[in-house]
């Protein structure tokens, strides 16, 4: 969003080149912008894309897209980072850890996103991880846009998974494949119900597979009846 560090360029596909995440607080019907969340200190990536946050008592956890290098302005590299910081008394994050990688794309099943190039529709992904935590076993969950390895289709789109261990995150098979499909399943995330598990995220499909008449922006989904059990692909 602009803001008075972040201005009004007059071209919106700008954005993608300045992101930074803020903080907002909805205070009396409307909302404050408390400026950026991480501290402005030099890092490896230029940009932060989509992600998440979760409080967890008094922890706080921001879960998000490292977009592009910082010594190659304007590329769409893409890689998922995460940082810790604590509530203060305030209820505001203070004291925010130096960001780092939480998982880089070493399974298989996934395509690095490491093109410095890229059109709109036609970018490929690693990005938006969007936190779960599993009600039956308390098991936590990073759910992302994605791209297949090894597609031979353009449109190569997927819902990616990652599973929190003791020592960091394990990348385990896609949960949604869109081979031929869609390409770009953007900031997809899992809600938890009384009787399912579901997983939806907006899709970017080559005009002859919208035959549904969905818009390019429309939301597709993925569910399962599964609260008494774990998520999974």
């Amino acid at each position: 969003m602009d803001g008075p560090d972040r201005p009004d360029r007059g071209d919106p596909a700008l954005r993608h080149f300045e992101a930074k995440i803020r903080l907002l607080e909805r205070s009396g019907g409307h909302w404050i912008d408390h400026g950026t969340v991480l501290p402005d200190e030099p890092q490896p990536y230029e940009r932060e894309w989509a992600g998440s946050a979760l409080l967890d008592g008094t922890d706080v956890y921001l879960f998000f897209t490292a977009a592009g290098v910082a010594d190659r302005p304007g590329g769409y590299q893409q890689r998922l980072y995460e940082a810790k910081a604590t509530l203060g008394a305030d209820g505001f994050p203070a004291d925010w850890s130096q960001p780092r990688p939480c998982l880089a794309s070493d399974h298989p099943a996934y395509q690095l996103a490491n093109a410095h190039e890229g059109r709109a529709g036609e970018i490929k992904a690693f990005r938006d991880p969007a936190f779960f935590r599993d009600p039956a076993d308390g098991s936590d969950y990073l759910i992302f846009t994605a791209s297949l390895a090894d597609a031979k289709p353009q449109f190569n789109g997927a819902v990616g998974i990652a599973k929190r261990h003791a020592g960091g995150w394990d990348l385990l098979p896609p949960l949604l494949q869109a081979d031929g499909v869609n390409n770009e399943l953007e900031r997809a995330h899992a809600v938890s119900v009384t009787e399912a598990i579901t997983c939806s995220a907006p899709h970017s499909a080559p005009p002859s597979h919208r035959a549904c008449g969905m818009p390019r922006t429309a939301c597709t989904g993925w569910s399962r009846t599964a609260c008494s059990g774990n998520i999974g692909p």
